[in-house]
């Protein structure tokens, strides 16, 4: 055969007719998803109009949650390990009670916020409101850090905890939804830079008050 089919969304990277002049190989742009291929193989290489269209659905948006997460999480665990040696250090050595008395309701809080950036705004994307990935995951981190406020005693004891919840949390939150946009289907590097450019202030802002 002198024909290679390939991903339809390879189409802005492909020159069709230059493959052709300089392999002698003529270009045909398959389905969006591979599972498709077999289907247009034995429609002669017609596509339907549904093998074209792009789907980011909750099943899609699901499977990628873990390429954010995992990162995300490993960062803040590192970021918990010096807390805690700092709050449980002694001039004798390090206190295991009072690193844990010290770290727990920090680490709740950097939980909550990995969970809310990282797993809850992807998934409910549609739902969460606004149109920037920023505005959702701090809209999803107020909703985190109100939960914290109102179910955990200890958040509404401390006004350091408190304060430390209610920022720091829609703060992390957001970000880690920001990075979210390099997975979408939708998303265009102007927008994002645009949006990078109006949210980082805020970054910087949260992260300083944390």
């Amino acid at each position: 055969h002198r024909t290679l089919i390939l991903p339809q969304l390879g189409a802005s990277g492909v020159s069709a007719s230059r493959l052709k002049k300089m392999t002698g190989y003529a270009a045909k742009f398959g389905p969006v998803r591979a599972e498709d291929i077999p289907a247009y193989l034995s429609g002669n290489t017609t596509a339907t109009p549904e093998m074209r269209r792009v789907q980011f659905g909750f099943v899609d948006r699901m499977k990628l949650v873990p390429m954010e997460f995992v990162p995300a999480a490993k960062s803040v665990g590192l970021f918990l390990l010096a807390a805690a040696i700092l709050f449980g250090l002694t001039r004798t050595g390090i206190v295991f009670r009072q690193a844990w008395d010290g770290v727990w309701p920090v680490a709740l809080a950097g939980a909550v916020a990995v969970l809310m950036g990282s797993c809850l705004t992807p998934l409910l994307l549609p739902l969460l409101p606004g149109r920037a990935f920023t505005l959702k995951g701090l809209f999803a981190g107020l909703v985190g850090a109100a939960m914290l406020i109102l179910f955990v005693p200890v958040y509404r004891g401390s006004p350091f905890l408190g304060a430390l919840s209610a920022i720091s949390v829609p703060a992390l939150s957001s970000y880690l939804a920001f990075l979210f946009t390099g997975s979408t289907t939708y998303t265009s590097p102007s927008g994002v830079k645009r949006e990078l450019r109006t949210a980082w202030p805020l970054f910087l802002a949260g992260g300083g008050l944390s």
